[in-house]
């Protein structure tokens, strides 16, 4: 067999094993391999069923009570933008094993959205939203409600002082809690004509009863890059750091104080990995980690991007990040530390039969090298199928006469638990 001859079967036979290897994967015979989890130190659970009624379920605050009982707090519509928004609560006191059933909390006559908030140290529960008028594509205002009795009951909707004339934006994520100086802030942006914005934080230094001050600490004057979705973590002893997004490129960049807040660092790009456009996600902080859960792109599977406290705060590229599903979504997820540092995570996935009216909230768990002993791989499952039955809303209480502080029982919210899953490993 001449030279010529042997590469010509040699091709032949390459050309047939691709194809014999291609129909495999067409007809599922073989699976392609998920992308490996990169980050050190950090190991992630599958991820679970948390609501799912045929609903668009989506932009969450998550946080637990200082006797650990866990809240969720999130806005159920018809769609992504609608008319008939509305905030709903949920509660797990085991450690996100099993939740009751999702009970309204605020309907107002607009679209309820955009979250952002937690629970304050003295366990009252501040979530911040817009109110958007679906009908002629307007924003109303911006505001929040606050409760004092553990979610029973709900205090009147309040509006921040009006920065600008025109409100077009606002964050979602965490409460910015400072523990040693007894204030808390909420994160807000401004989106502004020629895809420019305003970074800002609002404080409070009564629980959440007024707002009285917004602080700008970043005017993005530079055209089509527009700062989006702030969020930000107290690191302790002054420091804060801060990430948003550019709603065009896609890029994330950092900002940080060492004195309370009081002065800015100019903003500087990350090595976060992102797609096309950005979203600021939610900025967890367990010890001396941090953790972003962020949609990459557009509606995308849930990324996350790890780092140290001390690296980060003086490194931008200190990052790493990588993807923690193939399944997309809207995203808008949340991300609550447990008494045992471990993280609880939730994401809004896109229900596969119908994504535009339909998403479904799912939740999963982040364990560090510092929380567990020496985990020795990362685990990755595809989601789930979600065929769990789906209860009523339950029939809560409408008022407590004292408040339940250190007392917080799911119990007295009329609990029916509709998941129970086995206790996650940090090694599968």
């Amino acid at each position: 067999m001449g030279l010529n001859e042997v590469k010509t079967v040699r091709l032949a036979a390459a050309i047939g094993t691709i194809v014999i290897l291609a129909s495999l994967f067409l007809f599922g015979f073989i699976k392609p391999t998920e992308p490996p989890l990169a980050a050190p130190g950090v190991t992630f659970s599958e991820w679970f069923k948390l609501h799912d009624t045929a609903t668009y379920d989506f932009s969450s605050v998550l946080d637990t009570f200082s006797n650990n009982t866990v809240i969720h707090v999130h806005r159920v519509a018809s769609g992504h933008v609608s008319t008939d928004g509305r905030l709903v609560v949920m509660y797990s006191e085991d450690g996100g094993q099993s939740w009751n059933n999702a009970r309204t909390i605020y309907d107002s006559p607009y679209d309820d959205r955009n979250l952002n908030g937690g629970i304050t140290a003295d366990d009252t529960i501040v979530v911040t939203l817009g109110r958007y008028d679906a009908a002629n594509s307007r924003w109303v205002d911006w505001g929040w409600i606050r409760s004092t009795d553990g979610g029973a009951t709900w205090s009147a909707y309040q509006t921040f002082p009006p920065w600008t004339t025109d409100i077009h934006g606002g964050s979602q994520g965490p409460l910015l809690e400072i523990s040693d100086r007894n204030k808390i802030g909420v994160t807000l942006y401004e989106e502004g004509s020629g895809d420019v914005g305003k970074i800002r934080i609002a404080w409070s230094a009564d629980d959440g009863m007024s707002f009285p001050i917004i602080q700008t600490i970043y005017n993005d004057t530079v055209p089509n890059t527009q700062s989006v979705e702030p969020v930000a973590a107290y690191l302790g002893t002054g420091k804060i750091i801060l990430l948003w997004a550019s709603w065009v490129g896609g890029a994330y960049y950092q900002m940080t104080s060492s004195d309370y807040g009081n002065s800015w660092t100019a903003p500087a790009l990350t090595n976060i990995v992102h797609g096309a456009t950005g979203h600021g996600g939610w900025l967890g902080k367990s010890g001396d980690n941090l953790l972003l859960l962020y949609r990459y792109s557009g509606r995308s599977p849930p990324y996350y991007a790890y780092a140290y406290t001390d690296t980060v705060f003086s490194d931008p590229n200190a990052w790493h990040s990588g993807p923690l599903s193939t399944r997309s979504g809207d995203g808008y997820g949340a991300i609550a530390t447990l008494s045992n540092a471990t993280m609880l995570m939730t994401y809004s996935f896109s229900d596969e039969a119908d994504p535009a009216h339909d998403q479904d909230l799912q939740y999963a768990f982040a364990s560090f090298d510092d929380a567990f002993p020496s985990p020795t791989s990362q685990s990755y499952k595809l989601p789930r199928p979600l065929k769990d039955p789906v209860l009523p809303e339950c029939n809560c209480p409408t008022a407590q006469t004292t408040r339940s502080k250190h007392t917080l029982s799911v119990a007295q919210y009329g609990v029916e638990k509709f998941q129970k899953i086995p206790s996650w490993k940090t090694t599968i």
